[in-house]
């Protein structure tokens, strides 16, 4: 199994038991945490579909409902086909309530699962400059006011369908990842983790700001220089 089909067999299917694709997620530790990553994600969309609050009165709706269809029934009976779609879109809707970006903890398992998608970034030396991170800023109307220093990656990327900026940046053990989501929006500056890393969300004038590092990193430093030297235009 080569590498793409192992993580379409990941996104597909994470608790998959194949001998393939086990001995292939045997293989390193980077295809180990893809894989944790992949069925974390999958967990905590269950567990959000299930969680979905019941709206009021619900039960005389649904009888509501069955009446005027058997009413409606009696005079024209409804194609197979749009029963289907009709269960189909309520699903979706039911998927898409849960996964609105107004969900912190939905954002943070999508900031893991890419950070584990692009591990490969972890390791980049681009030597990127506070000039290159203001120019992509200057799409989104922001810019940082002091030198970052040196950026090991910087790059566009996409969470929950939404662009945004991608970077790491040498720390005091290891290296952090920043994503800047100018379009995705967050309550409130809160932490998260995994067996592997440990993250921080904080919201911005415009957006929000995610900040992962391997466990024992200090994301403070961070954290502190983006909220005193990370401005955005006033739409």
């Amino acid at each position: 199994m080569d590498d793409l089909e192992f993580r379409r067999r990941a996104l597909i299917e994470p608790n998959c038991q194949d001998k393939g694709f086990i001995q292939k997620k045997n293989e390193s530790t980077d295809n180990q945490k893809w894989v944790e990553a992949q069925q974390a994600l999958e967990h905590q969309l269950t567990q959000a579909v299930l969680h979905v609050p019941i709206p009021e009165r619900l039960s005389e709706r649904i009888i509501l409902q069955r009446t005027l269809t058997t009413d409606y029934r009696k005079q024209r009976q409804r194609p197979l086909w749009y029963a289907l779609a009709a269960s189909i879109l309520l699903a979706m809707s039911v998927l898409f309530m849960a996964l609105q970006p107004k969900s912190d903890v939905a954002l943070n398992q999508l900031a893991l699962a890419h950070v584990y998608e692009e591990l490969i970034h972890l390791h980049e030396q681009q030597h990127k400059t506070t000039e290159h991170l203001n120019a992509m800023l200057k799409n989104y109307g922001g810019k940082v006011t002091d030198n970052i220093g040196v950026v090991n990656y910087l790059g566009a990327c996409k969470i929950g369908n939404k662009l945004g900026i991608h970077m790491v940046l040498p720390a005091t053990k290891s290296v952090v990842t920043v994503m800047m989501l100018p379009q995705i929006d967050t309550t409130e500056a809160h932490s998260f983790s995994d067996q592997r890393f440990q993250g921080r969300i904080m919201p911005t004038d415009k957006g929000s700001i995610v900040i992962v590092g391997e466990h024992g990193e200090n994301l403070q430093t961070f954290q502190h220089y983006f909220a005193q030297h990370l401005t955005w235009q006033r739409s």
